[in-house]
C-alpha cells in the first residue's frame, strides 16, 4: 500500500482561513471590535462559490448556523484546495524528472 505523507504548508491557507474565521467572530461579539466587521465579507469572496452560496441561503433564517459553516467548511474548502494544489504540483514534478 502507497501512503503518501502532505507538507506541512498544506496548513497554511486553512490555518490563515480559521484566523481570519476567529477575528470575524470575534468583530461580531465584541463591541470594541467592530472594525472587524468587514472580515464575514472577505471570507464570502474568499470562500465563493461553493460555501458562500450556502451561507448566503441559510443566514437569513439562521444567522448562527450560518456562521458556523462559514468556519467549519470554509476551512475544509481550503484545506482540500491545498490537497488538490499540492496533488498537481507533485505530479508536475514527477513529470519533469
Amino acid at each position: 500500500m502507497n501512503t503518501r505523507k502532505h507538507s506541512r504548508g498544506v496548513y497554511v491557507v486553512p490555518l490563515v482561513h480559521l484566523t481570519i474565521y476567529f477575528a470575524a467572530l470575534a468583530g461580531m461579539l465584541l463591541p470594541s471590535l467592530s472594525w472587524f466587521d468587514i472580515l464575514p465579507s472577505v471570507l464570502m469572496l474568499a470562500d465563493f462559490p461553493i460555501v458562500s452560496a450556502v451561507t448566503f441561503m441559510l443566514v437569513w433564517g439562521h444567522p448562527v448556523l450560518s456562521t458556523i459553516w462559514m468556519g467549519i467548511a470554509g476551512t475544509l474548502w481550503w484545506y482540500l484546495l491545498s490537497l488538490l494544489a499540492q496533488a498537481l504540483f507533485r505530479k508536475k514534478q514527477i513529470q519533469a524528472a
